[in-house]
């Protein structure tokens, strides 16, 4: 398709935001609208870089390489202007969104820009979408941000400067469209930005023109200037001004055509349609009518599928594409008797913690924590079942001297009361392991490949490398019905942040507080004031910070290049980053190559196991084994 300037938000600074209306129907390809499965878009994070080489348009160009190397030669000064998300105008901002993301990619680009201009550019397009997220969290809040006042811009003639603009809603064309009548605070498209004065509107031109000036448009785009007229296909007599097309219908006779076993009526409707009241109408989308009390449909008992066909029953009604939901991760729509009916599709959640801090929920939400409580990562006693409640806790261990994490600490406890323990010490006899009392739910453990298995029920396993990396992994049922630090797997990382006693906290280390296992709670709480060395590593040593951004660049390289396609690196490369800093001996650092490896499990869950280790980074002895990139299938 081509889209005009009045389908295209322009900003001044390196940024396009393209705004379409999704009508249900794949009628947009690209970027932006991939043809590919809904379903593997939603489930994985693309890495953009491969994901829009698919779209190159001129196969004799080369794709760029990702800019990274550039960052530990980078000028302090220059990393300092990106602070500016730890603003006084942004510091409401920090408790819904994490700036640090927008700061390490900020200053990713700081440092590949060459003027001064272009560097304020990038600081600006970076906040821009900071804030537009932000303003997002807080629409039910009605919590207003303000932009730093050295990212305003200077406007035009006729054009005001604001700090959240919905650019559909203040064009011409908006006009002629649904968008134009919509309220101002359900917009979900909110930019800073110069926005038109009131009683102007957007020209497809970009310029702010007086409404009587706008042209009309249809659904295929520009019909008729202002003051202009014309005869539709129906034979109307059509006018535009201000922006929209007023048509006058011409009286028609009422006549009836003999068509085979059909008797078409013209009367205002289209031929095999009549004027009904809406409650006798036999129509397959009688929703889609609200505002009216009769409308144009079948006759002689036929259904109206509403795209000018009439059915003789009910089941063979179509659906509407317009009001088809959006199919998710482990649901789809199908098709019913004209009705769209959700069915659950079997899928399993994994929620995983590796290196020394990181951690990442079911629902994808990627966190750090350093405690060394006893942590309940998950439950189903959030749900009142004292019967078939299990609860698995992890505690961090530290090395003996240090602040760093150096192993954890498992247990799973039962209704019962029942308790088993296995922490870094765990000897395998080669022996499968069973504990089982009466009706308690079969609690097994197994060795298989470089995993400790633990099964917690027939629905939930633990993955343990008897380390650093501990993987949850619960069946499709669970869905909603599970809570603790791994979040409660209802397919909604926003609502991950929840605490034991369901307040909203704004960090991991807040979350774990909020989960501590409440028995040993007293324990710990001599702990609390302590912190993981790794978290401050980058900003204290520049040297170290080089070598993680070389050594990490690992995730970038050609071994992953095809799991790059499926899944984004960019929150696994900065942990990557602050794990290696942390090392103290090169490409056998524990906490780095933990990091690695889950990036690794994730891209083999995600359909692309990768051979990555080597003699050189993370090399592993498999004794009487042979080493496979993806590992052995669980069944729970």
């Amino acid at each position: 398709i081509e889209l005009t300037k009045h389908d295209i938000v322009l900003s001044f600074v390196p940024g396009v935001s393209i705004i379409v209306e999704y009508n249900g129907e794949d009628e947009y390809e690209g970027i932006c609208a991939p043809k590919s499965s809904m379903e593997h878009h939603v489930k994985y994070s693309v890495d953009f870089e491969h994901f829009a080489s698919s779209y190159n348009t001129n196969p004799q160009s080369q794709s760029l390489p990702v800019a990274l190397q550039r960052i530990g030669n980078c000028a302090h000064e220059k990393f300092v202007k990106c602070q500016v998300f730890l603003s006084e105008e942004l510091k409401r901002c920090n408790s819904v969104i994490s700036p640090e993301f927008f700061i390490s990619r900020c200053q990713a680009d700081i440092c590949n820009c060459f003027s001064e201009s272009g560097c304020q550019n990038v600081i600006n397009e970076a906040v821009y979408e900071y804030m537009r997220q932000c303003r997002n969290a807080f629409v039910s809040s009605k919590q207003t941000v303000e932009l730093p006042k050295d990212c305003k811009l200077k406007c035009d003639e006729n054009e005001i400067w604001s700090d959240s603009v919905c650019p559909l809603q203040n064009t011409c064309k908006s006009i002629s469209t649904s968008e134009f009548k919509r309220d101002s605070v359900s917009c979900a498209a909110r930019i800073p930005a110069c926005s038109c004065k009131e009683s102007f509107f957007r020209s497809e031109i970009g310029k702010c023109i007086p409404r009587a000036q706008c042209p009309c448009y249809d659904s295929d785009g520009l019909s008729m200037y202002a003051g202009e007229t014309s005869t539709n296909s129906k034979g109307e007599s059509c006018f535009c001004a201000g922006g929209i097309t007023s048509c006058k219908a011409p009286i028609l006779n009422e006549q009836e055509l003999e068509r085979g076993k059909r008797t078409y009526l013209r009367s205002n409707c289209a031929y095999g349609l009549e004027l009904q009241n809406k409650e006798s109408a036999k129509v397959c989308h009688i929703e889609e009518f609200s505002n009216v009390s009769k409308i144009c449909g079948c006759i002689a008992g036929f259904w109206d599928t509403y795209l000018q066909k009439c059915v003789t029953s009910r089941k063979d009604c179509t659906c509407s594409e317009t009001n088809k939901p959006e199919d998710g991760i482990c649901h789809s729509f199908i098709c019913q008797n004209g009705r769209w009916i959700r069915k659950a599709k079997a899928c399993s959640g994994e929620c995983a913690v590796y290196g020394t801090r990181h951690f990442k929920t079911f629902d994808g939400k990627s966190l750090s924590f350093s405690s060394t409580c006893e942590i309940i990562l998950v439950t189903n006693k959030c749900k009142n079942k004292p019967d078939e409640a299990f609860t698995v806790t992890l505690e961090n261990k530290r090395c003996q001297g240090t602040n760093l994490i150096c192993t954890k600490h498992l247990r799973v406890y039962h209704a019962n009361g029942k308790v088993f323990s296995v922490h870094g010490n765990y000897e395998n006899s080669g022996r499968r392991k069973i504990i089982k009392s009466g009706d308690e739910p079969r609690l097994g453990v197994r060795q298989v490949g470089l995993y400790l298995i633990i099964q917690v029920s027939q629905d939930v396993a633990v993955l343990w490398d008897v380390s650093l990396r501990v993987h949850v992994i619960v069946e499709n049922n669970l869905n909603g019905d599970v809570c603790g630090m791994c979040g409660n797997f209802n397919r909604d990382k926003n609502d991950d942040l929840t605490a034991r006693n369901g307040a909203e906290v704004t960090s991991g280390e807040l979350l774990a507080e909020g989960w501590k296992y409440s028995s040993r709670k007293s324990m710990c709480a001599a702990k609390s004031g302590e912190t993981d060395d790794s978290s401050t590593c980058l900003a204290k040593d520049q040297s170290k910070n080089a070598y993680a951004i070389e050594t990490c660049q690992v995730l970038y390289s050609d071994l992953f290049k095809n799991c790059r396609e499926r899944l984004d690196p960019s929150t696994y490369y900065e942990d990557c980053k602050e794990s290696a800093c942390s090392c103290s001996r090169g490409g056998e650092c524990e906490c780095l190559c933990a990091t690695i490896a889950s990036f690794a499990r994730a891209c083999a869950v995600a359909g692309e196991p990768v051979r990555w280790r080597s003699p050189d980074l993370c090399p592993l002895m498999c004794e009487a084994q042979e080493k496979q990139p993806g590992g052995p299938g669980l069944k729970l």
